[in-house]
């Protein structure tokens, strides 16, 4: 009498390996979608927080502009030291008088805040924003202060700029 190697209660070797390939298949499959999502998330991420940074630059620009937007109450000026320029920003107290200086160094908008005649210094300054690149003019004849900030998003060089037109005469201290 011949008996049957197969009675229902186990699996033959074949079978298992089929349901391990399977099981492997699909947790290479998952994995993958898993590490690609990441990925695509992580840059999404990190373009909307360069883009993001670029425009809060801008727009503390702006406010600060606004802010100083009097008679001899901002210039632009060359940092001391660097060919690059920076917003110069006067200020009266009962101490006497104060400059901040908003400039970019090394990857940073920074802000230093010194009393009149002091050199700023990046070290004594603090960091307002992380950005790639930042540049500031001055047109005196139209009353014009055009800050630009370049950042690069998806691979591509972008930039913007704001452009300030100051209501008050003048806009430089006198020297």
């Amino acid at each position: 009498m011949a008996r049957n190697v197969f009675n229902g209660k186990g699996y033959t070797l074949v079978e298992l390996l089929l349901v391990m390939m399977l099981l492997l298949v699909f947790g290479v499959t998952i994995f993958t979608l898993i590490y690609s999502g990441s990925e695509t998330y992580q840059r999404i991420s990190r373009n909307r927080n360069v883009e993001s940074d670029a425009r809060i630059a801008l727009s503390y620009l702006n406010v600060k502009l606004r802010q100083h937007d009097y008679a001899e109450g901002m210039d632009v000026k060359p940092f001391p030291g660097t060919s690059r320029d920076a917003l110069v920003l006067y200020d009266q107290t009962l101490d006497g008088n104060l400059e901040t200086w908003i400039f970019w160094s090394e990857g940073q908008l920074l802000e230093c805040l010194i009393s009149e005649g002091e050199t700023p210094d990046v070290n004594l300054s603090f960091t307002i924003v992380d950005i790639e690149n930042f540049e500031i003019a001055y047109d005196r004849a139209s009353r014009v202060v055009t800050g630009t900030v370049a950042y690069t998003y998806n691979g591509q060089s972008l930039s913007r700029s704001c452009e300030v037109m100051l209501r008050s005469e003048g806009g430089e201290a006198a020297a």
